[in-house]
């Protein structure tokens, strides 16, 4: 004998809900993941290729959630968190450094 387990339509909404927003998510992280800045005439800063693939994680995180949705959604958030870490990390680094390090065609006047 088989137990056949219901669940509750609003639990279903609300997984819905959750999912329709990770298509949107995912549209907007992949057009940013994807689309380099062509006018920029600087090659990208070894940190933010890290930083970007943090977030190519927590994107891979939501399609992992369509199938195992804790798994997904504690590695979505974990790497959203990592990164937004890091970042806080590197900028409390930078803004400690010597202006010295500013090229001056970046300085303030």
């Amino acid at each position: 004998m088989t137990v056949i387990r219901t669940i509750p339509r609003n639990v279903k909404i609300i997984r819905w809900i959750a999912r329709i927003w990770s298509v949107v998510i995912a549209v907007f992280l992949s057009q940013i993941f994807f689309s380099p800045d062509e006018g920029s005439p600087w090659p990208i800063a070894p940190v933010d290729i890290f930083l970007l693939s943090l977030t190519g994680f927590a994107l891979l995180g939501l399609l992992v959630a369509w199938r195992w949705e804790l798994a997904g959604g504690i590695f979505t958030i974990a790497m959203l968190f990592i990164r937004e870490y890091s970042r806080d990390g590197y900028l409390k680094k930078q803004k400690k450094s010597n202006m010295s390090d500013i090229t001056p065609n970046m300085r303030l006047t």
